[in-house]
This record gives C-alpha cells, structure tokens and sequence, in this order.
C-alpha cells in the first residue's frame, strides 16, 4: 500500500485518484486497521459484492480514465516507480490503452 500512497500524493496534483476497495466487508475493521497503519491516505470503498465477482487476483490495479473506462490492469504487486511509468504512460498517451505497453 506504500506504492499506492506515493502514487496518491505524488500524481493528485495531475488530477490522478487512488481508490481501494475493500473485498472482504465482514473484515472491514480488521482492513481500516491495516489501511491506518501503513499510513494509506487515499479513499478506500467497501464492496457491496458486484466488484469482488471481477477480482480474480489479490492484490490487482485497475487504471480507469476520466470517462470510466478501464485502460489497463495489473496482476500482483508493484512498486511505486512501477506503478509511475504506467501512469506516466497513460496520461501522455490521453488515457487511451491502445498500443499501451509499460
């Protein structure tokens, strides 16, 4: 969740938001705990079931543009300068997935 902190701070000036979803909503104040502790400020939901159907993965990053559409997903973990160049990539390019390759 550091990775995605950084990414919340460094690119909100970008008009860039880092959302999280909370899965497992019987844990909720066990996941607001951990989300406390490691010092993640950005806005977490909780999942009324319909995201969980889509998750096939833990952790995965979904980027969605300004119109709602999702650009790209990523499986697994990455680190901040990762999670960066994808975001770099995707608002230079105006948001579009096509020809996308981090």
């Amino acid at each position: 969740m550091p990775a995605l902190e950084g990414l919340n701070k460094g690119y909100k000036s970008k008009g860039v938001q880092v959302l999280g979803v909370i899965l497992d909503v019987r844990n909720a104040d066990r996941a607001k705990k951990i989300l406390q502790q490691t010092g993640a400020g950005f806005t977490n939901l909780l999942d009324d079931g319909t995201f969980s159907k889509k998750v096939f993965a833990v952790p995965q990053t979904y980027f969605v543009n300004g119109k709602g559409a999702v650009v790209y997903a990523v499986l697994g973990s990455r680190t901040e300068p990762e999670l960066k160049a994808i975001v770099d990539v995707l608002l230079e390019s105006g948001n579009q997935a096509d020809g996308f390759k981090p």
